[in-house]
C-alpha cells in the first residue's frame, strides 16, 4: 500500500485547469532517450492477416523495428508452414517474431470446453519440440527474438494443474531452451492474463522456480484488457516485476506486455472501430514510455474471420477490418509513429488524472506533442487498486453495493463491516472515484502542461476524434469501401464481368457467367459459355480476388480520412505564459507540433 499512496496522490489531484496547476511538465531542454520500437510497432497475429494489410500497416506506419507475436496452439494442430509464412508476411514489414506456444498436442481442449487445457507430461521434451520450431523458423530466415512460453496461466482451464506445478514446468521449459539458444533469444512469458493482485503473487512463484533452477528469464510478459489505458504506469506493473526479479537475483528482465486491448467481442467489442480505441492505444502506448517497459503488442492487427462476419460491426478486434479497411486505431498508429521516432524528453505526471496521458519528443528545434484523453471503466480500475494493496480481498467479497454506495457517498465506513485496515486504502478509492467521474461528465477538457521553454510558435495541431482520422465517420471513405463490404468473392465477381465486357465477350456468356456468381455455383463449366470464356472467365475472377487482398488495404489506407486531420491551433491551443494549455476532449488524440 506504501508505494501506491504517492501515485494515487499524483494521478487523482484536482484536474481544473487554473494558473497554479498543471497536469503535466515537459522539459524540451532536458535529456533524450530514445523511445522502444517495440512499444510503438508491436503487434499480434494469428497467421490470418493478409499480405495487404501488412502492406498498408507498413506503408502507413513506417515500422523502424518492432515484434509481432505469433501464436503456436498445440492444441488446435501443428506448427507449419503457415506460421513460417506469416512470420515471413511480418518480416517483410519490419518486425521481428515473438513465438509464444502453449499448449499440448492431442488435447481436446477448445475455447469454451468445460476441460482444463492439459499440461504438458514432460516439460523438458515440451521445450525441446519448441525448439525444433524455431529452428525450423530460423532456417527459413525468420528473425525470431522472443519465445514465450504459454500463455495466460492464471486464466480458468488456461492450465491443467496448480500455480506451482506451472512455475516448475515454465522454469524446466527456460532451463531447456537456454541450453539450445543460450543468449541469442529471448526467453521468458507467460503472457500472464493479469499484472496486479494475484497476477503478481503468481509471478512471484514463478520467480522463485527460476531461482532453485538457476534460471533468468530475459523478458517478464502479461495482458492488459479494459479498466484505463494507463493501468500499467499507474499500478506500476513493470517496474514491480522487475523488481521481483532483481530481489532473487535474476537480473532486470525485460518487462513486454505482450497483449491488450480496449476488450475482446462478447459479441461485440464496443468502441473498436471509432474514436475510442484509437485514443486507448494511444494512451496505453504513451503510459508504458514512462515506465521501463520494451514492448506493447497490440491484439491484432486485422479482424479475425473466425468471429467477424462484417466490416466495422465491431465483431473483432483489429486495426482493420476483415476485408482490409482501417480503423481509426490505424490513424493513431501512424500519428505516433511521426511523434516517437524522435527521442523522448523529460516528462512528469502532476495533475493529471487516469484518463490523460502524455507523450513529448524533440527533434532539433521541433518540440512533439501527443496528448490523449481515453477515459476507462472506473469501478474495475478500482477493484485492480484494491487488489494491489495487501489487503485480503475475499473480506469484500458479497460487498459491491455497498462499496459502491461508500464510494459514491450514501454510507458511511462503519456499515461496511470491515476492519480498520480498510480504512485508508477506501478512502483513496473514493478520492480516486470522485476525481475519475468528474473526468468522465467532462465534454470539453482542456490539458495544461508546463514547458521549461516558451515556444516561438505552434506549427501544427492534429487530431483524432468521432469526427476526424475515424474511417467509420466519413461518407466518402464509406462511399468508396461499401462495394466490397458484400464479400471479395461477390465483389471479384462484379469486377469479373465488368471486365470481360471489356474484353468482348459476348453479352449472352456474360450473363449466363453473372447468375452462376449470383447462385453461388461452382461448377467449373457452365452451359452457354466456351472453354475459352471460361479459362479467361476463372483467371480473370483469381486475379480480382488477389487484387482485392493485396490492392486494397494500400488504396484504402491512402484515404484521407485514415490519418489524424489538421486543425485550426487558435481552437485546440493556447499559450499562457510557461504553460500549453491543449483541448483534448474524451476519446479523442491532439498532436502539437511547436517550434522551440
Amino acid at each position: 500500500m506504501k508505494h501506491l499512496l504517492p501515485l494515487i496522490i499524483l494521478f487523482c489531484c484536482s484536474s481544473n485547469v487554473s494558473a497554479q496547476q498543471a497536469d503535466f511538465s515537459v522539459q524540451f531542454d532536458g535529456a533524450q532517450q530514445s523511445i522502444p520500437p517495440g512499444l510503438v510497432y508491436g503487434l499480434n497475429d494469428l497467421k490470418h492477416t493478409s499480405q495487404g494489410v501488412w502492406n498498408a500497416w507498413s506503408q502507413g506506419v513506417k515500422p523502424e523495428g518492432g515484434v509481432v507475436r505469433l501464436w503456436v496452439k498445440r492444441h488446435l494442430g501443428k506448427f507449419g508452414k503457415q506460421h513460417i509464412d506469416a512470420a515471413r508476411r511480418a518480416q517483410q514489414a519490419g518486425l521481428d517474431v515473438m513465438l509464444t506456444v502453449v499448449g499440448v498436442t492431442g488435447d481436446t481442449h477448445r475455447k469454451d470446453s468445460a476441460d482444463a487445457m492439459k499440461r504438458p507430461a514432460d516439460a523438458s521434451k515440451w521445450a525441446q519440440d519448441l525448439a525444433q520450431n524455431v529452428r525450423e523458423m530460423i532456417k527459413a530466415g525468420i528473425n525470431v527474438r522472443y519465445i514465450e512460453i504459454w500463455n495466460e496461466p492464471d486464466m480458468p482451464r488456461q492450465w491443467g494443474g496448480t500455480e506451482e506445478q506451472f512455475a516448475e514446468f515454465f522454469a524446466v521449459c527456460g532451463v531447456a531452451l537456454r541450453e539450445e539458444f543460450g543468449h541469442s533469444i529471448k526467453i521468458g512469458g507467460p503472457g500472464m492474463a493479469s499484472g496486479w493482485g494475484n497476477g503478481l503473487v503468481f509471478f512471484e512463484k514463478i520467480l522463485d522456480a527460476c531461482k532453485r533452477h538457476s534460471f533468468s528469464p530475459d523478458f517478464l510478459s502479461w495482458h492488459l484488457y479494459g479498466s484505463f489505458a494507463s493501468d500499467n504506469e499507474y499500478l506500476r506493473t513493470p517496474q514491480t516485476i522487475q523488481s521481483m526479479a532483481q530481489t532473487r537475483g535474476l537480473g532486470t528482465p525485460d518487462a513486454v506486455l505482450s497483449e491488450w486491448n480496449v476488450s475482446l467481442p462478447r459479441p461485440v467489442a464496443r468502441g473498436m472501430d471509432t474514436n475510442v480505441g484509437a485514443a486507448y492505444w494511444t494512451a496505453v502506448v504513451g503510459s508504458l514510455i514512462q515506465t521501463p517497459a520494451k514492448g506493447a503488442l497490440y491484439f491484432l492487427l486485422q479482424d479475425g474471420n473466425w468471429e467477424a462476419t462484417n466490416d466495422f460491426a465491431e465483431q473483432s478486434v483489429g486495426a482493420f477490418t476483415l476485408r482490409g479497411a482501417p480503423k481509426a486505431t490505424f490513424s493513431a498508429m501512424k500519428l505516433m509513429g511521426e511523434v516517437a521516432k524522435y527521442p523522448a524528453v523529460p516528462l512528469e505526471r502532476l495533475q493529471a488524472p487516469n484518463n490523460l496521458v502524455c507523450v513529448a519528443t524533440r527533434n532539433k528545434q521541433q518540440g512533439n506533442l501527443l496528448i490523449s484523453n481515453s477515459p476507462g471503466d472506473v469501478l474495475r480500475l478500482g477493484k485492480k487498486f484494491l487488489a494491489s494493496t495487501s489487503l485480503f480481498m475475499g473480506d469484500i467479497k458479497g460487498k459491491d453495493k455497498l462499496l459502491k454506495a461508500y464510494v459514491s457517498g450514501q454510507t458511511k465506513f462503519e456499515k461496511l463491516g470491515l476492519s480498520e485496515a480498510w480504512r485508508a486504502p477506501l478512502v483513496e478509492l473514493k478520492k480516486l472515484m470522485k476525481v475519475l467521474k468528474r473526468e468522465e461528465d467532462s465534454s470539453n477538457r482542456w490539458v495544461s502542461i508546463q514547458l521549461d521553454c516558451l515556444p516561438k510558435s505552434i506549427e501544427r495541431v492534429r487530431l483524432i476524434d468521432a469526427d476526424h482520422g475515424s474511417p467509420i465517420a466519413s461518407t466518402s471513405f464509406r462511399d468508396l469501401f461499401r462495394p466490397y463490404e458484400v464479400g471479395f468473392s461477390k465483389a471479384a465477381g462484379r469486377l469479373t464481368l465488368v471486365e470481360l465486357k471489356k474484353q468482348g465477350v459476348g453479352a449472352s456468356e456474360v450473363a449466363a457467367i453473372e447468375r452462376s456468381f449470383a447462385s453461388g455455383s461452382k461448377e467449373r463449366n457452365i452451359a452457354g459459355v466456351s472453354a475459352t470464356t471460361m479459362a479467361t472467365a476463372r483467371a480473370t475472377f483469381e486475379r480480382q480476388m488477389v487484387m482485392l487482398q493485396t490492392d486494397l488495404p494500400v488504396s484504402l489506407a491512402a484515404h484521407e480520412a485514415c490519418r489524424a486531420a489538421d486543425v485550426a491551433s487558435a481552437d485546440w491551443v493556447k499559450l499562457e505564459g510557461n504553460k500549453i494549455v491543449v483541448k483534448v476532449p474524451p476519446h479523442s488524440v491532439v498532436a502539437v507540433e511547436l517550434k522551440l
